[in-house]
């Protein structure tokens, strides 16, 4: 029994040895570099530090404390926070090739991992090139009007709560926005989700929302702590995504690519994806000296119906809760300054000429854009950017090794008073096009920057405008006695008020 009891205790002895060891090598990974840092927590490193005071309030304090460059660590795994925009340029932009993948170290499962975001290399290449086509103006002004028709249904469900009240909170409202346009822009599908809760679509959207986003902070944590867990993640097939949602969505996209494969005639995002990455629109009939529809659906596309199926999946990852809380904000901003509410009610009134709003109208509201790019540095939505080292590069004196993850802190670098003076005050004119040439544009990148950049940020710019222009011709904002400010900010990866943000809407004495 004896010898038993010596055996486990030597064999604790040992495991405890070697990890102490191991935490210890990994922990001076900043120091051996010369990058400074706050001190790591065993095991831990700055994990708990997030559940404790969230994104935002760490990185504006990591960034004051130690610069423009930090070293943290996510369990054992070393990150280093760059907010130097000349570095920033260097990284996305002029050393683009050294820096061109993302940092995954949590494999998701097949179907994320065909998406633009998880792609690498000649993959990222090749669905970059055919799914960024659809973001550019013509294929927008032709989804301008499906936008509108979910504004609408925003207005009808705001209406309806007027009836009652006339304070009340404006995320859960802009929640059932998003999706609703996402559903009409990408599949052609107008639907009211806030009016309609058991809508089967958007109800298995919201769950592989749910399930690609919050759902994988748990497994992502313990990867971080122990690096092996990334393979047994692997071992065992794990999925972010539900099978139940893989699956009601592969059917979804599959059936509306047949229908548009043969039918054709569609003006909505998928239909776009389709046309873009075609290899020809029709087979030519030499015997009958006619022409046909491609009868073969899978040989007639460069991307796969998988790629296809993972891409729609990612728009609503990406643009659902995002897009949310920009509109959200920015009424917020709007509410809060009513001479700047006042300047945007103005610019619509003498520039738009009816409510059948076009893509170029909207793009040419010159002062909304300064107000929405004004918002978006006090709360851009993606609060940190990441890039992986592809191979070992010094820039500014300091030294990335191959392999190590990059990461901008947007949020930090937004509210830096040498790139804005009085950094919290919101000012849009800090966005004319004088004041914008005087400032380094790394200092401002909500979307990302360089070839890697979000390409949908046209995309979801419009659905803000259109939505913000919607409500302003109908509506005058100011805020509830029950909204906190400034507003309690999740803590959360994506940037959204806590508690939802509450406002008081009052009509119009008459519509723009």
């Amino acid at each position: 029994m004896e010898s038993i009891i010596s055996t486990v205790l030597t064999g604790v002895i040992i495991v405890l040895t070697f990890t102490y060891l191991y935490m210890k090598k990994a922990h001076s990974f900043f120091q051996r570099l010369g990058i400074s840092g706050p001190k790591p927590a065993p095991f831990f490193g700055i994990l708990p530090e997030y559940k404790k005071k969230g994104i935002t309030e760490l990185d504006l304090e990591l960034i004051n404390k130690y610069g423009n460059v930090v070293g943290i660590y996510h369990g054992h795994k070393p990150i280093v926070l760059v907010a130097d925009p000349e570095m920033i340029k260097d990284i996305c932009v002029t050393k683009f090739n050294k820096f061109k993948n993302r940092k995954v170290n949590l494999d998701l499962g097949p179907l994320l991992r065909k998406t633009v975001a998880l792609s690498d290399n000649s993959q990222w290449t090749f669905l970059r090139e055919h799914i960024s086509e659809v973001f550019k103006p013509n294929y927008l002004e032709q989804i301008t009007g499906k936008v509108l028709q979910s504004t609408e249904h925003l207005i009808q469900n705001i209406e309806q709560k007027l009836t009652a009240e006339n304070d009340f909170n404006f995320q859960e409202l802009c929640l059932a926005f998003s999706v609703d346009s996402l559903c009409n822009s990408l599949f052609g599908y107008n639907v009211n989700s806030y009016k309609d809760r058991d809508d089967k679509t958007v109800n298995m959207i919201k769950k592989g929302w749910m399930a690609g986003t919050a759902g994988i902070a748990r497994p992502a944590v313990a990867c971080a702590v122990c690096p092996a867990m990334s393979k047994i993640f692997s071992a065992f097939s794990y999925n972010a995504i539900p099978a139940d949602v893989r699956k009601f969505l592969t059917n979804l996209v599959t059936k509306k690519m047949k229908k548009r494969h043969t039918e054709g005639g569609r003006t909505d995002l998928l239909s776009f994806i389709m046309t873009s990455s075609r290899r020809r629109s029709v087979i030519v009939d030499s015997q009958n000296n006619t022409t046909k529809s491609a009868a073969n659906m899978s040989s007639d596309y460069r991307l796969s119906e998988t790629e296809i199926v993972a891409n729609c999946l990612f728009f609503f990852l990406a643009g659902y809760d995002t897009t949310a809380s920009t509109v959200v904000f920015t009424l917020y901003c709007l509410a809060k300054h009513p001479s700047c509410q006042d300047k945007v009610v103005s610019e619509i009134s003498n520039n738009l000429s009816s409510e059948n709003m076009s893509y170029h109208e909207i793009d040419n509201l010159q002062y909304l854009d300064m107000v929405l790019n004004e918002t978006l540095r006090l709360f851009p939505t993606y609060l940190r950017y990441g890039r992986a080292v592809g191979e070992d590069t010094i820039i500014k004196g300091i030294k990335f090794p191959k392999g190590t993850e990059i990461q901008f802190p947007i949020y930090a670098i937004h509210r830096n008073k040498d790139n804005f003076p009085n950094p919290e005050k919101f000012d849009p004119d800090r966005f004319s096009k004088e004041n914008v040439s005087k400032r380094h544009p790394m200092s401002f990148i909500p979307f990302g920057a360089g070839p890697r950049d979000c390409f949908g940020q046209s995309y979801a710019k419009l659905a803000v405008k259109l939505a913000v222009v919607s409500l302003m011709q109908k509506y005058k904002f100011s805020l509830s006695s029950k909204q906190n400010d400034p507003p309690t900010l999740a803590k959360t990866f994506y940037l959204r008020p806590e508690n939802g943000l509450w406002l008081t809407v009052d009509r119009r004495m008459c519509d723009l």
